[in-house]
């Protein structure tokens, strides 16, 4: 999660504790469908919890919500692939059999 708009939201209800989807939308100068986008996905990475009713929301911040937003681990490094060619100079003999049938597969 590293949405500049995810992150807005998070710094305003640290701030502020309690926010309503109106009220975040007024702050940041958004439409209403990307406040909502935002919000949704922030629900659904359990970063803010609805407090108030199903049709008058309010939002805050989780208990713990900074595990949740922690950057992501940096990726495997993938091993080097040889090229046919290297493997089959390592291996003399099929080197030479690849150069007279060439690379043709059944």
């Amino acid at each position: 999660m590293r949405s500049k708009a995810q992150l807005a939201v998070i710094e305003f209800l640290k701030q502020d504790r309690v926010a309503t989807a109106r009220r975040i939308r007024k702050e940041m100068g958004w439409d209403n469908k990307h406040t909502h986008n935002i919000i949704g996905r922030l629900l659904r990475l359990g970063v803010i919890t609805n407090i108030g009713s199903p049709h008058h929301p309010q939002y805050r911040l989780v208990q713990r919500w900074q595990a949740k937003v922690a950057p992501p681990k940096p990726a495997k490094p993938q091993p080097e692939q040889q090229s046919m060619a290297q493997i089959c100079r390592q291996n003399w003999q099929g080197y030479h059999i690849h150069r007279i049938f060439g690379s043709a597969r059944p």
